[in-house]
């Protein structure tokens, strides 16, 4: 079970990493098992401002969530973006992550509405529910690429990258979540980050 969660991962970080650097020439394609995607990025987006220790909040703590959630301090997940997407006329949200400045990772589930007609990325955002946080930048997504092998019933490979029209800009309440290391996480306590209410 183990090795099968490892090659998934591994699939989906391969995945990210070609559609991130516009690669496919490298090796390790559909295995898991080489260098990735190849390809060089460029400079405005490589993810320079990743912390000490990838993956964890602002504050470093990766502090405790109840299973009912709390509200998130600003800035606490820089890396989370509010994904916008307008199909048919009514709008959709969806959460991402900032993996380097014109490119964000989210559901592919997301994308399976018929009659898009724009995405954007809000990043920064703490408060949906106000429309003047100074901390926010909105950006239209030029392209998105759910994983080839995604499987709506199933939800498998319920992956997409989205690439951005421009560069975010990093701040302290922007910045990119880094893709994970090559290690076994088994056991270990994931936070799941988003926008929400705590009652009704």
């Amino acid at each position: 079970m183990n090795s099968k969660l490892f090659l998934l991962f591994r699939v989906k970080q391969l995945f990210i990493a070609e559609k991130v650097t516009g690669g496919g020439n490298g090796s390790g394609g559909g295995g898991g098992g080489g260098s990735g995607g190849g390809g060089n990025t460029s400079s405005t987006s490589q993810p320079s401002k990743c912390g000490s220790v990838c993956g964890k909040d602002s504050n470093g703590t990766g502090v405790t969530r109840i299973v009912g959630g709390t509200v998130a301090s600003k800035g606490e997940y820089p890396w989370l973006v509010l994904v916008k997407i307008t199909a048919g006329g009514s709008p959709m949200q969806c959460g991402g992550s900032l993996v380097t400045t014109t490119h964000a990772v989210t559901a592919a589930h997301c994308l399976e509405f018929s009659g898009i007609t724009e995405i954007t990325v809000t990043a920064g955002e703490h408060d949906v529910s106000t429309t003047s946080e100074a901390t926010t930048q909105f950006i239209e997504v030029t392209k998105s690429t759910q994983h080839p092998q995604y499987d709506p019933n199933s939800q498998d490979n319920d992956i997409a990258v989205l690439t951005l029209g421009e560069p975010v800009k990093w701040t302290d309440n922007v910045a990119p979540i880094c893709l994970g290391i090559n290690q076994d996480h088994t056991g270990t306590l994931a936070v799941v980050a988003g926008w929400g209410t705590l009652s009704y």
